[in-house]
This record gives structure tokens, C-alpha cells and sequence, in this order.
């Protein structure tokens, strides 16, 4: 059993584990001090925008309870304008499953769901990769034949690089979506892949293990398809799983067990999506992710001059590229030599198949991906972020390692060699590593300071039963930072007139209306307004009014000349395409 092999591990090989962690923890801990100026805020630029959709999402369902929403990802917030869960436009690009776990950890450490919560749970996210990382490195070069030493100082080159690679370094932190929350189960899937092969008395245990990760992975982001796709090959390739042909019985039952796990998670979110009726939904946002459809053709035109030849470089070097592209070369160089053994009859080096297939694991799924999804590829960088793991394992470490066993089977017995080698991997990682993590905070924007208190000045304030308006400013559906933390939609407004228009689309008096200023009254708001009272709510001057009272109000009110249309009407999505909080210029007084 898997508990059984960890624990008959010699003592040695158990300080060499505890060394490479204790090494590993060190270098997060730095990296989280180094990242702490832009830790618990959030910014507009740089797909900020994706942890505060994580934080609406996660935030309704802290509020309403998620068996009630039926673990829906809902874009518009609980309100009188929205009374139903198809109004509320929810978000099916993705299952939730990225959304469960940060809110599971957002529930035990703040009670809440928040911005420093998703952050933390981010963070916390790659430290465990990056210690996954060398525990599968160790693992690999262990049975590639190194010694203890020689393997523990070379294991601690992935998770040096993970922690220290500015792309890594920030969506890892600032950034928390599907393509962040999906790496950990992704590392921790191929490491219970390598003790299942390495230890085969941990088959049963880690198969279990196995099946609980992918339903982990495949309820958060569609690499893991990639991933699940890859790994059955394997089983094919080595007999795990029998082909078709020979036992359809035993290929169908094999198959089954394998897939257990992600069958049942994605089983779960299309009984969703059908109950939600977002099926078609989702086949339009499939079409236009591989670039079937019109949406953003241009860049899918470009895609290998944007997202290998900016997103990858802006985010591990200018060398960062051709390392990934050496490690797909590197897997399929020694597939093919590994297939043209096993036709020969011919067995490999030790340890060299696993490292071949983990190899093979970490690096053919991320290509597979961003190549079947062009346009979600170009249209993101966060995109790119996978490729850390690429880059930090497979090209600096495994890959020369596996092909030095290949042409000179006993090369780790001298003693010489392995100072040699060793040497010259440490080298070369450093000198890629350390001129690159120094840039690393030209990933990172400021963070804008009127989220925050805003956001939470409006939630304060106001009610689900309110429609809210303002002359001064909105809160659009998206970009969504504002609306996470307020959960309520400001309207534009640019006159009583105006919200008089637009309330009166309502077909029940079952709401309030609220105006909401920044900015001291105008001459115009001052007539409007005459003979009703406003108070003052955390840098708010707010006016409440049930809906009979403001419809007598409101029966004075007249269109201001040149007054601009509102930029939607309650009730309706709102992309604001500038993507920035800015005030409204008010109506000029005739």
C-alpha cells in the first residue's frame, strides 16, 4: 500500500525528502515576502478582473448558500432586478470547481470570502506545486540511478525555478482562475502517476488517489482533459489498460476505473448546465475558444507570434520558448526511441521509461491545449502559465539527465561525473533563473485604490429589495471588481428623468430606489431633489425612495437637454470596455 512504501523508505532517503522540503519552504517564504506589496489588493490592468470574478462567484454563494444556487457561477448579483438564476447570466466556461476549493479555504481561515482569502489560498496553491515538483524530481532521478545527494541537489532545481519565475510569481499570487487552480491537481496527478510505476505495491492506494485528483482537475479547467488524454495513452502503451481488441471486457472496465473520478465530475456539471438550459452556451464559447467563430479572429490568426513570441517571453525569458520547445522535442525524440526498444524486445535503463512518461506528462498536455484552444491562448497570457512547469522540470533537469542515462548507462557511478554534470545543470539553471527573476514587478500593476472602499462603502449601504443609481459613477457587470465586493449593480444616470424611464419597465413595486452621489449636489439634482433628505454613508450622500413615493417624484421630471443615454438600462449586462473606475461629467444646467 501507498502509506506501507513511504514508510519502509531508508532514513536517509527520508532526510533527503525532509532536506529538499525544508529548502523548498524556504524559497516560498521569500518569494511571498518579495510579493507582499501587491498582496490582498486588486488592480484593473492585468487580468486582476479574473480574481474578482472568483470573488462575485464565491461571494454568492457565501451569501445565498451554494446548494441554492446549484453551485451556479452567477456574473449579476441578488437583487430585485434579477429575480431569477437565468437573469443573473451565469458564467459556464468553466465547471466550478475552482471556485469550491478557494471558497472552502476562504470559509476555514477568514469565515468569508475575500480578496486576501483568494490570494492566500493562491499562494498556498504554489508552494504545494512547487514542493510536488521536487518530490517527483527526486523520485525520477532516484531511479534514473543517482545517489541520494546528487539527486536532492538536482531535485531542488523545479521548484527553484516554479517559485522564482516571474510568470509564476504572479498569477500565482494576484491572479486566481481556472488556469491557476488546475496546476496543482495537474503536478499531484503526475506524482501519484510516478509512485503508482515506481512502487507497484502502491498501485491500489494511488489509484483511488488517482481518481479523487482528476475530478479535482477536471472540475476546474479543460487541461486536464489534456492531461487525462495523455496518461490513458500511457496505460495503453505499457498494458495497464488492455487494448479493445484483445478483452473488450477488461479494456471497458479498466477504462472505467481509470476515468471514474472525471466522468463523475463532468458528469455533474452538464446535469448543471442542462438544468440551467446553458448547454448551447457552452458549444458557442467552445467554438469560439479553438477558433471556429469570427470573435477575436485576428489574434487567433497570430497566435504563435503572440503567445510564443510575447506571452512566454514576458513571462520566463527570452529563452523561455525554446526551453519549452526542447522539452517537447526532448519527449518525443525519446518516445520514439523508447517505442523502437520495446519492438526489439529490448529493455530500456533503469528508471528511463518513467522518466520518459513524466516527462511526456508534464509537457505534451500544455501543448495540446494551448494548440486546440488558439484563441484562448492569444486572447490570454495567464494562458502561458502552465508552461512554468515545462519549463522548470523537464529541460534544466530531466530531460538531460534521462538522455545522459540513455547514451552512457552507468555514467552516475563516477563519482567525477555526477560532481560534473550536477555542476553544469546548476549553472545553467542559475544563470537562466536569476537575470530573469529579477524582473518579476514588471508583471505586477498597482493596485487602484478606490476599489476597495467603494466596493465596500455601496455594499454597506444598500439592499438586495434596491435599484441603486448614480450621476456620478457605475458598477458594470463586468469588469467585475467593483461588483464583487459592493454585490450590487450601479446604474448611470444622468438624470431623475432618466431612472423615472427606466424603473417604470418594472412590473411590480417591489423595490426602492436609491441615488447614490460622490460628488456634492448640482443645481440640477438640488431642483430634483427639493424637499427630500439625504444621508451620508461612509463618503456616500444617499436618497432612498420606495417605489410609489419616488414615481410622485419623479412626475416633475424632465429630460435635461443633451443628456447622454445610460450605458444600460437596470437589469441588463454591462460590459464597461474602458475597464477602469472614472466619474461621469455631470449634465451641464440649462
Amino acid at each position: 500500500m501507498l502509506r506501507k512504501s513511504w514508510l519502509t523508505l531508508h532514513p536517509k532517503s527520508l532526510a533527503a525528502c525532509l532536506v529538499l522540503l525544508g529548502f523548498t519552504v524556504g524559497l516560498f517564504a521569500y518569494t511571498v515576502h518579495a510579493r507582499r506589496p501587491w498582496f490582498g489588493k486588486l488592480s484593473f490592468e492585468h487580468h486582476q478582473w479574473l480574481t474578482a470574478n472568483t470573488l462575485r462567484f464565491a461571494r454568492a454563494w457565501h451569501a445565498e448558500g451554494p446548494w441554492a444556487l446549484r453551485f451556479a457561477l452567477l456574473n449579476e448579483p441578488r437583487s430585485v432586478e434579477f429575480p431569477t438564476l437565468l437573469s443573473r447570466n451565469p458564467y459556464v466556461s468553466y465547471p466550478p470547481g475552482f471556485v469550491l476549493t478557494a471558497y472552502a479555504y476562504s470559509l476555514v481561515s477568514e469565515g468569508a470570502p475575500t480578496v486576501s482569502s483568494l490570494m492566500s489560498w493562491n499562494l498556498i496553491n504554489h508552494g504545494l506545486i512547487a514542493v510536488a515538483l521536487g518530490g517527483l524530481s527526486l523520485l525520477v532521478l532516484r531511479r534514473l540511478g543517482l545517489d541520494r545527494g546528487t539527486s536532492t541537489l538536482l531535485a531542488a532545481v523545479p521548484p527553484t525555478l516554479e517559485l522564482l519565475l516571474p510568470g509564476a510569481l504572479y498569477w500565482h499570487q494576484n491572479v486566481y482562475f481556472a488556469d491557476q487552480a488546475v496546476l496543482l491537481p495537474y503536478v499531484l496527478f503526475i506524482l501519484l502517476e510516478a509512485i503508482r510505476d515506481a512502487y507497484p505495491s502502491a498501485r491500489t492506494s494511488s489509484n483511488w488517489w488517482q481518481a479523487l485528483t482528476m475530478a479535482w482537475g477536471l472540475a476546474c479547467d479543460w487541461l486536464f482533459v489534456c492531461l487525462v488524454g495523455v496518461a490513458y495513452v500511457k496505460r495503453l502503451a505499457t498494458g495497464d489498460i488492455p487494448p479493445p481488441w484483445s478483452s473488450v471486457k477488461a479494456w471497458w472496465w479498466r477504462s472505467l476505473q481509470f476515468g471514474a473520478g472525471g466522468l463523475l465530475a463532468l458528469s455533474l456539471f452538464f446535469v448543471q448546465l442542462a438544468f440551467l438550459g446553458m448547454l448551447p452556451r457552452l458549444k458557442e464559447r467552445f467554438l469560439e475558444r479553438i477558433g471556429a467563430t469570427d470573435v477575436n479572429a485576428d489574434f487567433t490568426a497570430r497566435f504563435n507570434a503572440i503567445f510564443w513570441g510575447e506571452y512566454i517571453p514576458a513571462q520566463f525569458g527570452a529563452a523561455g520558448p525554446a526551453l519549452s520547445f526542447v522539452a517537447l522535442a526532448g519527449c518525443l525524440v525519446l518516445g520514439g526511441w523508447r517505442r523502437r526498444q520495446a519492438v526489439r524486445n529490448q529493455a530500456p535503463p533503469l528508471g528511463v521509461a518513467l522518466s520518459v512518461w513524466t516527462m511526456a506528462l508534464l509537457t505534451v498536455p500544455c501543448f495540446l491545449q494551448v494548440y486546440a484552444l488558439r484563441n484562448h491562448s492569444a486572447i490570454h497570457d495567464f494562458s502561458a502559465l502552465k508552461f512554468s512547469l515545462v519549463i522548470a522540470a523537464v529541460p534544466c533537469v530531466l530531460l538531460p539527465v534521462t538522455l545522459l542515462t540513455v547514451l552512457v548507462p552507468r555514467w552516475s557511478a563516477c563519482p567525477r561525473r555526477r560532481i560534473g554534470v550536477s555542476a553544469i545543470l546548476l549553472t545553467a539553471a542559475l544563470a537562466y533563473i536569476l537575470p530573469v527573476h529579477l524582473g518579476f514587478r514588471a508583471l505586477f500593476p498597482e493596485p487602484s485604490p478606490i476599489i476597495e472602499p467603494l466596493g465596500n462603502a455601496v455594499r454597506q449601504a444598500v439592499t438586495p429589495s434596491d435599484i441603486v443609481f448614480s450621476p456620478d459613477f457605475e458598477i458594470p457587470t463586468d469588469p467585475p471588481h467593483l461588483l464583487a465586493l459592493a454585490g450590487k449593480r450601479v446604474y448611470y444616470a444622468p438624470s431623475l428623468a432618466a431612472i423615472a424611464a427606466d424603473v417604470s419597465r418594472h412590473p411590480t413595486s417591489d423595490y426602492s430606489v436609491v441615488l447614490l452621489f460622490l460628488r456634492p449636489l448640482d443645481a440640477n439634482w438640488e431642483r430634483d431633489l427639493a424637499g427630500t433628505h439625504g444621508v451620508m454613508t461612509s463618503g456616500l450622500l444617499l436618497y432612498r425612495f420606495d417605489a410609489e413615493t419616488f414615481a410622485r417624484l419623479a412626475q416633475q421630471a424632465v429630460p435635461r437637454p443633451e443628456e447622454p443615454p445610460m450605458p444600460a438600462r437596470s437589469g441588463e449586462y454591462r460590459w464597461d470596455v474602458e475597464g477602469v473606475f472614472r466619474l461621469f461629467p455631470r449634465v451641464p444646467t440649462p
